[in-house]
């Protein structure tokens, strides 16, 4: 009997992994039959899906947020160059900052929209918005490009109100391969 052991373990931790397995696939199956197509998610002004050409990580970075949050921070901070020409870059800071700029063209003077985003509650951000003064510039690199730059704004809405500034240095993108 003491022989009969193993074997029965065997069996019963077999049937444990299938059941687990089981549920998996149809749990995978229910999940994917109600969410929304990646597509619908991400669409532009214009209607159609917006598609980045890659991230890329910036080398140093910096953030303050004054008002009714308060950050002085050096978060991880990313680029990311749409398809429909919009340059943004992302804080991940809490709170998280987003800067977008529409039209990029390379190294200038811009007006883009500052998003200061809070409460994220699994379906929505509460977003403050604003407009910031920025500027940008590029390096060339051996690979591509490199892209710094600096941003101020105010910002009310939903997630307060207040100023936030930053800063990002040396986002890796290779703008001769795009379109600007």
């Amino acid at each position: 009997m003491a022989s009969d052991f193993p074997a029965r373990r065997i069996v019963l931790l077999s049937i444990l992994f299938l059941s687990t397995a089981t549920l998996g696939v149809l749990f995978g199956r229910a999940y994917h039959r109600h969410s929304s197509p990646p597509a619908a998610k991400s669409v532009g002004p214009d209607g159609q899906p917006i598609h980045a050409q890659g991230r890329g990580e910036s080398a140093a970075s910096h953030l303050t947020v004054k008002g009714d949050y308060q950050v002085d921070a050096e978060p991880p901070t990313f680029c990311t160059l749409n398809v429909d020409r919009a340059f943004q870059v992302t804080w991940r800071a809490s709170p998280e900052v987003v800067l977008r700029i529409e039209n990029f063209k390379g190294a200038g003077e811009y007006v883009g929209d500052t998003r200061v985003r809070t409460t994220y509650t699994g379906e929505a951000y509460r977003t403050s918005r604003g407009k910031a003064k920025v500027s940008i510039q590029v390096t060339p690199a051996a690979s591509g490009s490199l892209i710094s730059g600096s941003f101020s704004s105010d910002y009310t809405g939903e997630s307060g109100k207040g100023t936030v500034s930053g800063s990002f240095e040396r986002c890796p993108y290779d703008l001769a391969s795009t379109t600007l």
